[in-house]
């Protein structure tokens, strides 16, 4: 903490089942909670998931047992695993930490059909729309009340408000 932000490498190492992977997942979540930027490396592909579904769980359990106390929380965009996706195994338990997984999520974000700036334009259209739409269809409904089915088949839905209407539509 004192090197004046200067790069260092340690090594741990020992014998099997001396504690290696439990102590270095406590100290790498120290560190994350201390916002130091460190990098973890195993020799296996086991190893590192281990170590990283660790300090996922340590966190997890902080923020669970906090109760609304002042503790520090560290977002888990701060914690990231990758790898070759054929090599390393990323169960469900770590996926959301896993480099792949996140770079998937964002490319749904930014999809053309269903990402945000799709969602954002269709909400605006609707926004600038709504009334003359709700004026429609309430006129619509007026010719149409004696019909108790709609050209579908289906039973009609009623709108008795223009918040219904608006929870319809969108």
């Amino acid at each position: 903490m004192q090197c004046n932000h200067k790069s260092f490498d340690e090594l741990i190492w020992g014998a099997p089942g001396t504690g290696k992977t439990r102590m270095l997942s406590v100290l790498l979540w120290t560190l994350l909670q201390l916002k130091c930027r460190t990098l973890a490396c195993a020799p296996t592909n086991v190893a590192i998931t281990e170590v990283a579904s660790r300090v996922l769980k340590l966190e997890k359990e902080s923020f669970e047992t906090a109760d609304g106390r002042d503790v520090t929380f560290c977002c888990l965009g701060n914690i990231l695993l990758f790898g070759k996706k054929n090599q390393i195994k990323v169960g469900s338990s770590i996926e959301e930490i896993y480099l792949d997984y996140r770079v998937e999520k964002l490319a749904e974000c930014f999809g053309p059909l269903n990402g945000w700036k799709h969602c954002f334009n269709s909400m605006i259209e609707f926004l600038e729309g709504c009334v003359s739409q709700y004026q429609n269809f309430c006129l619509n409904e007026k010719i149409n009340d004696k019909e108790p089915i709609n050209r579908n088949g289906n039973v009609k839905v009623e709108h008795n408000s223009f918040l219904e209407f608006m929870k319809h539509c969108f």
